[in-house]
């Protein structure tokens, strides 16, 4: 865990990173570090070898005993000062000093950035940015192969009047980063060890961090019982027992409908009867990422004590060719009570979802329902590996 706090003047950090713009002068703060190190800053941006472009980094070594290296990270133009554009920089400032496996460091935030975000949206985008580029998946990897992660977080020059807005900001971004950072880690989790159960374990573990979600976790009998028989078909091929897992948290008014969140859990897609080419099946460990994206939004809510009332499905199986699996030709019958005709087993997706969305309106009657899934090839054609599709 990265601890935050905000300085006036930094102290014994392994670097101090100071966002430049291209076609601004040092803000005093900066002027005032520049001076203090013979103009080490002003020399380098006067020699062309550091200008403040988009992204563009250089280091210079103070030999200072609280602030040993400053990282210059390039801003761009200051028209160009956006949120994003605001989180890129900071991304790649982290990336580059776990890099060199420095684990205390320091921010200059400029006032630009406070003016054009607010404090407090500043500090919420400045630790969403941190704390998801100090993510790393390395569960695997030797001790010496792992990253090393930020261990202190410093802000300098934070001015007096924005300090608790700024501060808010970074607690909110913290949270939300928990539960962006918790989805990417039950994607890269590999299917070994994801499988529908362990993911409906994850979901019982959450409600132990969080008693004010109720969690329940249906296996094959209580799926039966409600007549789910898609979810059911798709789990046929698979020694994996599936499950259907809910999760309700009440935290508004009793009269408020709930958000009800539906997230694909398929642990692993074969493709089925109609198998992947072997290519196509790498990473389909990724395919329960609808449901992770659920669990995480989940606990990001929670982190946050959101004044809303949700509801999280997710159908989780896995979807595998076996002795009694599912097949083309097959008529399985949904939880309402319609019947699907199946023409191509890799298109388990809508199948499961059919069955939780079933779900959805037979149970609950909710303010808006949403779907979170990785369903069709098309979508990522259409628009590419950067946008999600919204339906």
């Amino acid at each position: 865990m990265i601890h935050y706090s905000i300085e006036s003047e930094p102290k014994k950090l392994d670097a101090l990173i100071v966002p430049v713009f291209e076609d601004k002068p040092f803000e005093p703060a900066i002027a005032t570090l520049d001076k203090q190190f013979n103009n080490a800053l002003s020399n380098v941006k006067t020699s062309k070898d550091f200008e403040g472009k988009k992204l563009q980094t250089a280091v210079l070594y103070t030999h200072d005993k609280n602030v040993q290296r400053i990282l210059l990270i390039g801003m761009g133009k200051q028209k160009e000062m956006t949120a994003r554009r605001w989180k890129q920089a900071i991304g790649s400032a982290v990336i580059a000093v776990e890099g060199k496996k420095w684990t205390a460091v320091g921010f200059h935030v400029p006032t630009l950035a406070l003016k054009k975000l607010g404090a407090k949206r500043a500090g919420l985008e400045t630790a969403v940015a941190i704390e998801t580029a100090d993510y790393a998946y390395d569960d695997y990897k030797e001790k010496d192969a792992k990253v090393a992660h930020l261990k202190q977080c410093a802000f300098v020059e934070i001015p007096a009047q924005v300090k608790r807005q700024f501060e808010q900001g970074l607690a909110e971004g913290v949270s939300i980063a928990s539960g962006v950072n918790w989805t990417r880690h039950l994607g890269n989790t590999p299917p070994t060890v994801m499988t529908p159960t362990y993911l409906a374990k994850q979901a019982t573990e959450l409600a132990k961090e969080y008693p004010k979600i109720k969690v329940t976790i249906l296996s094959r009998p209580e799926m039966k019982k409600l007549g789910m028989g898609c979810l059911l078909g798709v789990s046929r091929g698979s020694r994996e027992e599936p499950k259907f897992i809910i999760l309700e948290y009440k935290g508004g008014k009793k009269s408020e409908k709930p958000t009800i969140l539906v997230g694909k859990g398929i642990t692993f897609d074969s493709g089925g009867l109609s198998l992947k080419p072997s290519a196509s099946m790498t990473d389909m460990k990724f395919d329960m990422l609808g449901a992770a994206t659920v669990l995480g939004t989940f606990k990001a809510a929670l982190a946050l004590g959101l004044k809303k009332n949700l509801v999280g499905l997710i159908p989780s199986c896995e979807n595998m060719p076996g002795g009694e699996a599912y097949r083309p030709d097959d008529i399985l019958v949904a939880m309402n009570g319609k019947s699907v005709e199946v023409a191509n087993t890799d298109a388990e997706g809508r199948l499961i979802l059919a069955d939780a969305l079933s779900y959805a309106t037979k149970k609950y009657e909710a303010k808006e329902v949403i779907d979170f899934a990785t369903l069709t090839g098309a979508c990522l054609v259409a628009i590419g590996v950067e946008r999600s599709g919204l339906f």
